[in-house]
């Protein structure tokens, strides 16, 4: 029965990948966190028989992890340009 189903195309699996990063800047004198950055990504893929991707294991957790490295970035950037960080 269950191969039956695998042949007519039913979902055969589900993937979901998760980060979470927290990132802390903090003064190194004082120990003063000056700011904080808590971003969280979730890629879901589900696949069947038929659209095997064979090779891409790992593809979602991959894709989840550029893009809070990219939030991150752009908060760190927009807090720059807000004059919240002073650089050299």
């Amino acid at each position: 029965m269950v191969q039956m189903l695998l042949l007519l195309g039913i979902t055969s699996y589900n993937i979901e990948a998760v980060v979470e990063l927290k990132v802390q800047l903090m003064d190194a004198r004082t120990g003063t966190i000056l700011l904080e950055y808590d971003k969280t990504s979730i890629k879901t893929d589900s696949g069947t028989l038929y659209d095997d991707k064979s090779g891409e294991s790992g593809a979602e957790l991959a894709e989840a992890f550029r893009e809070v490295v990219k939030q991150i970035k752009e908060g760190l950037a927009a807090d720059i340009q807000a004059g919240k960080i002073r650089t050299m």
